[in-house]
């Protein structure tokens, strides 16, 4: 609503007048990824997204995205709350999308270009206003060609059927630049060959943050791991690791395996003092640091914290928080003299 205003008639009869905003329900929100390496790689990607809020007396919502560039994906998606306070819910989802993914595969980093269509069914329970829990089934297909690079590698081309289960929680305050709260999220799949999928294996992948601000500077220390509890994982379903505060520095797939372990670091301080600009009075100057791996040997969870093979990167970036959404510029830096360049219209971390 735009404008809740109230009064009361009795002791016991209180009168609310609500207005309802004077803009929407239709929403588009616009987006930009730049990336440029120290090997003269560069990606680009313009995103494009349409929400239409309240299609129904149950506060349904129809969300579609369009994506341009080095990136391209149409999709579609449904999110239908089963009751009027929203607790139970329905979504459906679907798109093709076409990518170019840089990964080693065969002891040096290849170009590989993705075409994927994936359609997901989940039936979820809203964990008051801090998260949600939901079980799906999902169905995918994908197929490869290697653009440039090592030629000779392993089958490209994938199904991949079976189950999912996702746990969410946030409590950020502000998504863009969150200065309390936490964010956990874990994601388990279980593949299943008889469900259309050329192999079965088990995916898990977990993710836990949290906001400690004093003053005007605030610090986000992430730890994530992943694993696919021994069982082999589809060429393009295994972690990757690399990109903005994920091994900055490194090429986003260039490090990937069947288990990994990732701890980092972020820092920003918010500068105050700053003249009204059409970027937006919000400015922040940060860096963040972040040490990890992933691995294809082993068969024990644990095996993700052998930290005597690891990785490590770091970056330093200035962010606005602006009317069209966040702005990040950064220059990330890794192992071995590695370095990207990013510039980033939307969230980025």
């Amino acid at each position: 609503f735009q404008e809740v205003t109230y009064f009361l008639e009795s002791r016991d009869a209180l009168n609310l007048r609500l207005r309802e905003k004077s803009w929407g329900p239709n929403y588009v929100r616009f987006g930009l990824t730049m990336a440029d390496d120290s090997k003269a790689n560069s990606s680009h990607t313009l995103r494009v997204s349409h929400t239409r809020t309240f299609v129904n007396r149950l506060g349904g919502e129809w969300k579609n995205q369009i994506w341009l560039g080095s990136e391209r994906l149409l999709s579609t998606e449904f999110y239908q709350p089963l009751d009027y306070k929203g607790r139970f819910f329905l979504l459906a989802q679907t798109g093709v999308s076409e990518t170019t993914t840089r990964l080693n595969l065969t002891g040096s980093v290849s170009t590989y270009r993705v075409e994927a269509a994936t359609t997901e069914l989940a039936a979820g329970i809203r964990l008051g206003t801090v998260g949600q829990f939901s079980l799906g089934v999902r169905y995918a297909d994908s197929d490869a060609k290697v653009t440039s690079g090592e030629l000779d590698v392993e089958k490209l081309d994938a199904a991949d059927g079976g189950v999912f289960a996702e746990l969410v929680l946030d409590t950020y305050r502000n998504l863009n630049f969150p200065r309390s709260g936490i964010r956990v999220d874990a994601r388990y799949r279980r593949v299943v060959e008889g469900l259309s999928a050329d192999q079965s294996y088990h995916r898990l992948d977990v993710g836990a943050a949290r906001a400690l601000t004093k003053g005007e500077n605030t610090f986000l220390p992430r730890i994530s791991f992943g694993t696919s509890f021994g069982t082999e994982l589809a060429t393009f379903d295994k972690f990757a690791l690399g990109g903005f505060a994920n091994l900055s520095g490194y090429e986003r797939g260039e490090i990937i395996g069947a288990r990994y372990g990732l701890v980092s670091l972020m820092f920003y301080r918010a500068l105050r003092g700053l003249p009204e600009s059409p970027l937006g009075s919000a400015v922040y100057l940060g860096g963040s640091l972040s040490m990890g791996h992933a691995w294809d040997h082993g068969e024990d969870i644990m095996d993700t914290f052998q930290w005597g093979d690891h990785a490590s990167g770091g970056s330093v970036f200035v962010g606005f928080d602006t009317l069209l959404g966040p702005i990040y510029l950064g220059q990330g830096f890794g192992d071995g003299g590695r370095r990207v360049s990013y510039f980033f219209l939307g969230r980025a971390f």
